[in-house]
């Protein structure tokens, strides 16, 4: 779910056309309407109902390892240690952050608790797999 609010936050402040990563196909279909308010856009996934993370399911199969964004610096040094490169770790924990985007709407969501459930059974085969936490810290449910 913190997938959808990066994502919901950097089209409202880079705006809705365009493609964000070229050749990805999959993101144009949150960028057919826009939405001004976090709910709003969550209502549009539904109604497409197409879950952006679950169908890439056999991509994400294929995969040996699978980081995550909380961890991305530490997880990268250890694919590189895991692989054989000489790449030292501090070259990778002292770049500068990139693409950071402040929270438009601060960093908690107010989102109706059966809009939420509804979006967990979307993504339900991604929640599994990746063994996600249902409710993260950034959501507030009404």
């Amino acid at each position: 779910m913190d997938w959808y609010t990066s994502y919901w936050n950097h089209r409202i402040h880079q705006g809705w056309e365009g493609d964000i990563h070229p050749g990805w196909n999959a993101i144009d279909i949150y960028q057919v309407k826009g939405a001004d308010d976090f709910t709003g856009f969550l209502e549009q996934v539904l109604d497409e109902g197409v879950p952006f993370i679950s169908q890439h399911r056999a991509i994400f199969e294929q995969m040996d390892f699978i980081g995550r964004f909380e961890n991305l610096r530490k997880e990268l040094c250890w694919i590189f240690d895991q692989t054989g490169d000489k790449i030292p770790c501090d070259l990778i924990t002292r770049l500068a952050s990139q693409n950071v985007i402040p929270y438009a709407a601060g960093k908690e969501f107010k989102v109706p608790v059966s809009l939420y459930r509804q979006m967990l059974e979307l993504e339900q085969w991604a929640f599994e797999f990746f063994d996600y936490e249902e409710v993260s810290d950034r959501f507030y449910l009404i």
